[in-house]
């Protein structure tokens, strides 16, 4: 019973560290997420900043703007890959921790299963002592009652009368 205690305290310490390194991953799947969103619109503005200098007549600056919103939107494409990365690493975390709980959960209801037979066992078996201790009891009054009997001189016995 200590080892499986000492295992359910080790299983629980580890599902507490794997619980930290998956929020950490969440956390950076949350930051690559926003990573994205800031460099879509940084794309946005230089697309925009390239068609105002078009416009102006400013083929050079448009130019210039087009190659960042490029650089941008290649750097987005690149981001989202590893976003999407991150989110499969985060959901397969997810899901080993709620197998990792669901098992730790399974040893404490066997703990408990094997705790609970150890008290039956031996509630049978003081159950079966108190049956015994009756049995004798019940068995000593009979003697006490007989040696009673006997010594009064009841029935069977032959009294050794002096006349």
């Amino acid at each position: 019973m200590v080892l499986l205690n000492r295992f359910i305290i080790q299983a629980a310490e580890a599902l507490i560290e794997a619980k930290k390194d998956t929020a950490v991953a969440i956390a950076d799947e949350k930051r690559l997420f926003k990573q994205i969103e800031q460099e879509v619109e940084a794309a946005k503005e230089w697309e925009q900043r390239a068609r105002k200098a078009s416009e102006a007549g400013d083929d050079v600056l448009a130019k210039e703007a087009l190659a960042r919103q490029q650089a941008h939107a290649g750097f987005v494409s690149q981001l989202r890959a590893d976003w999407q990365e991150q989110r499969e690493i985060v959901e397969e975390l997810k899901g080993t921790l709620r197998r990792f709980n669901h098992a730790i959960e399974q040893a404490k209801f066997a703990k408990n299963r094997l705790i609970a037979r150890k008290l039956v066992t031996r509630t049978r078996l003081l159950e079966e002592q108190a049956a015994r201790m009756d049995r004798f009891v019940e068995m000593l009054d009979l003697l006490v009652e007989f040696e009673g009997t006997r010594q009064r001189g009841g029935p069977g016995q032959r009294r050794n009368s002096v006349p």
